[in-house]
């Protein structure tokens, strides 16, 4: 029995991907499995992924433009979500505009 314990060791040392891969191939089928049929299950990773780069996006202006006209052109990119948000997101927008790399990853959240 410990000759067997042995080799099984030794094998999973030799082949470590074999058991990873499985478990991840069993890991995605699982996740894929239960989202119903016609919703992207990798939905919310897309969403910080655009709010990540709206924040980029507006840090990378703010570097090279100044901060003023950063806020002026995430104000500009996001025009017809402003018109259109509720008190409470008024607000939050009127605190976040001294920053607009928060301002374009709230703005960007808010209109996904």
């Amino acid at each position: 029995m410990l000759k067997l314990a042995s080799n099984a060791g030794h094998w999973l040392v030799d082949h470590w991907k074999v058991p990873l891969l499985f478990l991840g191939a069993l890991v995605a089928f699982l996740a894929l499995r239960k989202s119903p049929p016609g919703v992207d299950p990798f939905w919310g990773v897309k969403t910080e992924l655009g709010v990540i780069q709206a924040g980029t996006e507006a840090r990378n202006m703010a570097l090279q433009l100044g901060t003023a006209q950063a806020v002026a052109h995430v104000q500009d990119k996001y025009q017809a979500k402003l018109a259109s948000l509720e008190v409470h997101q008024v607000v939050q927008v009127k605190e976040l505009e001294d920053d607009p790399v928060a301002l374009a990853r709230y703005l960007e959240r808010v209109s996904r």
